[in-house]
Formats: C-alpha cells, sequence, structure tokens
C-alpha cells in the first residue's frame, strides 16, 4: 500500500490536524511520502509496515521526532535541520539498508558515517554511498568535534 502525502499546504492547524488523523489511520502503509510538509515531529505514530519512508525536505531537528519504524528499509531525510544522530539507536533493530541525511548539517561532523555504521551495522548505502572500508574503522572518543576539519 501506498500514501502519497508530500506537498500538503499545512499552514493552519487544522489542516495539520487533519493529516495527524489520516496518518493515524494507516497502519499497513509499506510506502509513505511526507516531504515538502514542514512537519518537524510525528513520534507519536507508528506505521508498523512501512519499508520506504520519504521526510525530504521538512522542518525535522532530531531523529527523535522519527515514528516507530519496525520494517524500514529505505529512510531518506534530507534537507532537514538534523545537527546530530541522537535517536539513530532506535533504528538498530529493524532492517534498514539504506539512509539519507544529505543537506543536514549532522554530515559535516566528524566521523559522522563511521558513527553511523557503528550504530547501524547493517546499513548498505548512507546518503547514496555503499558503505566502505573506511566507514568501519574505530571512532576516536577522546576529543569530538562537531565539526568538519577542512585540509
Amino acid at each position: 500500500q501506498l500514501a502519497n502525502f508530500c506537498y500538503q499546504e499545512l499552514q493552519e492547524g487544522y489542516q495539520k490536524k487533519n493529516l495527524y488523523r489520516v496518518l493515524d489511520r494507516i497502519q499497513h502503509v509499506k510506502y509513505l511520502n511526507l516531504a515538502h510538509n514542514e512537519i518537524n515531529k510525528i513520534s507519536s505514530f507508528s506505521f508498523p509496515k512501512c519499508e520506504y519512508l520519504n521526510l525530504n525536505n521538512n522542518n525535522f531537528t532530531s531523529l527523535k521526532g522519527l515514528p516507530k519504524l519496525r520494517m524500514i528499509q529505505y529512510l531518506t531525510l534530507k534537507d532537514n535541520d538534523i545537527k546530530d544522530l541522537d535517536g539513530l539507536t532506535m533504528l538498530r533493530s529493524t532492517p534498514i539498508a539504506e539512509l539519507y541525511l544529505n543537506g543536514n548539517p549532522v554530515v559535516f561532523s566528524q566521523f559522522y558515517r563511521q558513527r553511523v555504521f557503528s550504530v547501524l551495522p547493517g546499513l548498505k548505502v548512507l546518503d547514496g554511498v555503499f558503505r566502505l572500508t573506511s566507514d568501519l574503522e574505530p571512532v576516536e572518543e577522546e576529543n569530538p568535534q562537531k565539526t568538519c576539519n577542512l585540509m
């Protein structure tokens, strides 16, 4: 089952309430597209059969705003405002194979790829790039920086 709710006009409170009412009822969706909706949190929802979720171009600031996704295989959160990897561990027990965080501040943090792959060892693709040998190198925890080193 497919549900496509991208580009909803959610400027008014009643519009967002109606979308959330619908989201609460679509428990059997496998493919869900919620791109371009200015959503910042849907953690109160559960999509137990969802395998593909598109949350691109919204207002997510944290992965903690994600819904419960037991069957997720493909998750894209491009062009949001996610600054850290807090909440990534909730995807650890899922069959996730592809994750896209391009266009978020977190991708510029030091050891970004290594940190993601250490939390999600079954992940195959991150930001469109297959897992590399260098992604599996241990991360130095002594002085973690939240910036990218340019040489």
